[in-house]
Order: structure tokens, then sequence, then C-alpha cells
């Protein structure tokens, strides 16, 4: 299980294991109340003081140094530059995750993904919860693109993603998930594929 989980957390903190994703090196600058954690072109995060709280404030910019979108969280965030037009965000609160990503060029922000899991700046893989659990590949930005949903049996209320595996032709992606939350040894590890173009 131990291997299982290094490959995802590795995904996670790439966002959604985007390989071209990088991480900016932590940089720090005092300003009244708050202080400039990270700080790049196209996105800043700051840990601003209110009292006896921290919370934790991100501005996303376009390639024209626009704001796309600026708000406050309660965890820090996960920024991640995918690419010279893409960034992601993956954010953390009470135990729950979710990742939003950013077109850089068209000034452009996507909705929400609860319990994304994998990305290639196209697509997003994640897990969900309809009436069952469901996994579901789609496009990021286009709402009439691509999408594919299927459900997933499971006995838990919560199931947990330990690895995901693109096919070698590029077309699918392998899934590994134990029913709970990850943290059960003995949980058995449960697989399926998904789908990552239209079939004919």
């Amino acid at each position: 299980m131990k291997k299982l989980i290094a490959p995802l957390l590795l995904c996670v903190l790439l966002l959604c294991a985007c390989t071209q994703g990088t991480e900016p090196p932590v940089q720090t600058k005092d300003v009244e109340n708050s202080r400039t954690l990270v700080s790049t072109d196209t996105f800043t995060v700051e840990a601003v003081v209110d009292g006896e709280n921290v919370k934790y404030r991100y501005t996303v910019f376009d390639l024209d140094g626009k704001t796309i979108e600026s708000a406050f969280c309660a965890e820090m965030p996960k920024v991640s530059q995918v690419s010279e037009a893409l960034a992601g965000i993956r954010f953390t609160d009470d135990g729950h995750s979710w990742a939003r990503y950013y077109d850089l060029k068209n000034g452009k922000a996507s909705e929400s993904f609860m319990n994304a899991f994998w990305s290639d700046g196209e697509l997003v893989a994640y897990n969900a919860y309809d009436n069952g659990h469901i996994m579901v590949v789609r496009s990021i930005f286009d709402e009439s693109g691509y999408r594919f949903e299927t459900p997933v049996e499971s006995d838990s209320w919560q199931i947990f993603v330990t690895a995901a595996e693109l096919s070698e032709d590029g077309t699918s992606l392998s899934v590994e998930f134990v029913d709970g939350d990850g943290t059960n040894p003995d949980a058995k590890v449960k697989t399926i594929s998904l789908p990552l173009v239209p079939e004919e």
C-alpha cells in the first residue's frame, strides 16, 4: 500500500500529475499585516494576519498582468505553473481537496474539481458522489467538450485513489483505488480504466 500511496502524493504535489508543472521557490516579503510567500509573474500567495488568525490570499494574473482571480482561503494553497499558459491551484480545507485551473492566455478560470487526481492540461480526472461514487474525466475549460463518467462500486462513503497511470497509446487512464480514506493497509485495491478519447 505504501508503494501505491507514494505516486499519489507526488501527483497531489504536482497538481494532478501535470509533469510539466513547477512549483516556484518560496519567497517571503513582509508588508504590514501580510507576508508574500510566493510571487511570480502569474500568481502570488500571501499570508494575511487578521487578529489571531492567519488567512491566505492568492491572486492569479493572465499573461498581460490582469487579475483573473483573487480570493482568501483558510489553508495555504499549492500553486503550480503547468505551462506558460496554464496554472493550477490545489486547495485543502478540513480534510477536503480540490483543484482549479487558470488559462493564463485567455484570462479564464475553470470550475473547482473536488478530489482531482490526474490532469494532462486539457483533461482532468476526479472522483465524485452522485447517487453513489462516480469517476469522471472531462475537459477542463470546455463544458461542451469531452466528458466520460462511470459508477464505482464501493461499500464505503469514501474512496481514495492510490495511483493513476496513462496507457502507452495515451487513450485511457488506469486508476487504482481503495474504499475508505487510504489509511487501512489491508484495504483491497480496485482498478478501473477511464477512456480519454470518445469511442468511435
